[in-house]
């Protein structure tokens, strides 16, 4: 059953195919496939297509559990709940069951639940359902998509923007024959909404032209000529970013230019060597209050290796909650470097709640040099540390308006200001105050 204006693209097919492919054995089959990924540029219909999907396995099959996964439950109602609410009445479904406040929605004697993985892991990670679906799933955390897979009785999906590095957990998926993935960009749906297409194809760069994506895309109707004038116009309009082009529009598992460090890896507990054979371990902290969270990061050295885990991220925290939860943690065992923007003021406020702080050295040059410093080493990240994980893809080198990096009095380039860059902050402090200590070692007290 199809509802009318419910167009779909080759994600449902895809999506279709693979679930119809599972059912056909059994679970117990060593051959059985368990679930699939959609992943794809912007605006390639993955989220509508999941929704069609879902509405007809409604009409179809009764007594079943539905749970819509994301990292929040906001996020969710803002997205995959609203599109599904469109589709729902395309299929003539009965609207009243969507409301501002509604988690759940009945039909058919099946249950469809909206859920926020990171608003609470424990509910999310205990619930079974017979369809799981899990959307941006590059913002969760793989312990807990585990814990769903293993609570899920007939299939899942997992749907997401390439933007990670190459070593993120999902990517690893691809290797498991129970698993089947489907790629696709904003060339295989010709139901994007035109808006969205032409901002995605005002980031077309001559760089990479894509030359058999766009001359063979029979919705577009681009000749080479008009194409090669529309890469030339998007240059000449300061558009063209060959990262967001990559990303966005090729689906291109893509690290850009401007982000400052590209080459970073995602690491499980079993991963790290002994802490007992580290060569260091230290903590590096930013204050925040209000506006902006305080964060504490755990730094640990393995040679070349440096090992990264996000303790915390928090709003409204006073010196004195963050020195109870440090001790109430067992996270004063080793030396907390942290921010000094104030003077010492919050590091004596720690020091005297017996926290071992001190504050990380400042100056010209400093953010610059620290950043640079830490891309000597072989970076990895906490699985877990999914707030870490989003500061570094996101952090960039500022740019002026005429494209060229801006840079210190020391002629260094800088990061841009309009990005959360706390946690990134707090691990340079760690990994600076180690740095410190070699070059006074060596006798060299240059700020460079």
């Amino acid at each position: 059953m199809r509802a009318k204006g419910a167009t779909t693209s080759t994600n449902y097919t895809f999506l279709v195919s693979c679930f119809n492919e599972a059912r056909n054995l059994p679970l117990e089959h060593p051959d059985r496939i368990l679930g699939c990924g959609l992943e794809g540029a912007s605006r390639t219909g993955k989220d509508w297509d999941k929704c069609v999907f879902v509405c007809q396995y409604i009409a179809q099959f009764t007594g079943k559990k539905i749970n819509f996964f994301r990292d929040t439950f906001a996020n969710l109602k803002k997205t995959t709940y609203r599109t599904l609410k469109e589709v729902w009445g395309l299929f003539g479904y009965d609207l009243r069951v969507f409301n501002k406040t509604a988690s759940e929605i009945h039909y058919n004697g099946n249950v469809i639940s909206f859920l926020g993985v990171n608003d609470d892991p424990m509910r999310a990670m205990g619930l079974e359902s017979d369809l799981a679906l899990m959307g941006e799933a590059m913002s969760l955390i793989k312990d807990h998509c585990d814990q769903i897979e293993q609570r899920c009785n007939e299939f899942f999906v997992y749907d997401y923007n390439p933007t990670a590095p190459s070593g993120h957990w999902l990517f690893k998926k691809e290797e498991q024959p129970s698993y089947r993935l489907h790629r696709t960009t904003i060339f295989d749906n010709p139901y994007a909404p035109v808006n969205a297409r032409k901002k995605i194809l005002s980031y077309a760069h001559p760089t990479e032209p894509a030359y058999d994506l766009v001359l063979n895309c029979p919705f577009l109707g681009y000749t080479k000529e008009l194409w090669d004038e529309h890469l030339r116009r998007n240059v000449e309009l300061n558009t063209a970013d060959l990262y967001l082009w990559q990303v966005y529009g090729l689906g291109v598992r893509a690290v850009g230019e401007d982000v400052i460090f590209p080459r970073w890896k995602v690491y499980e507990d079993a991963d790290k060597p002994n802490e007992n054979e580290s060569d260091w371990i230290l903590y590096g902290g930013d204050f925040g209050y209000s506006n902006d969270p305080t964060a504490l990061v755990r730094v640990e050295k393995h040679g070349n290796n440096i090992y990264i885990k996000e303790l915390c991220y928090e709003n409204s925290l006073l010196n004195s909650d963050i020195a109870r939860i440090m001790k109430r943690e067992g996270w004063n065992e080793h030396i907390s470097v942290w921010d000094s923007a104030d003077g010492l003021k919050s590091v004596n406020e720690l020091r005297l709640e017996s926290i071992n702080a001190t504050g990380a050295k400042k100056g010209t040059g400093s953010v610059s040099w620290g950043i640079q410093y830490m891309k000597k080493f072989n970076l990895f990240i906490h699985e877990e540390s999914t707030n870490f994980v989003k500061e570094f893809q996101a952090y960039k080198w500022a740019k002026k308006t005429n494209g060229e990096y801006k840079r210190n009095t020391l002629k260094q380039r800088v990061p841009s200001d309009n990005q959360k860059d706390h946690l990134i902050d707090a691990a340079r402090y760690a990994i600076t105050y180690y740095a410190e200590g070699l070059k006074e070692e060596n006798g060299d007290s240059s700020e460079n």
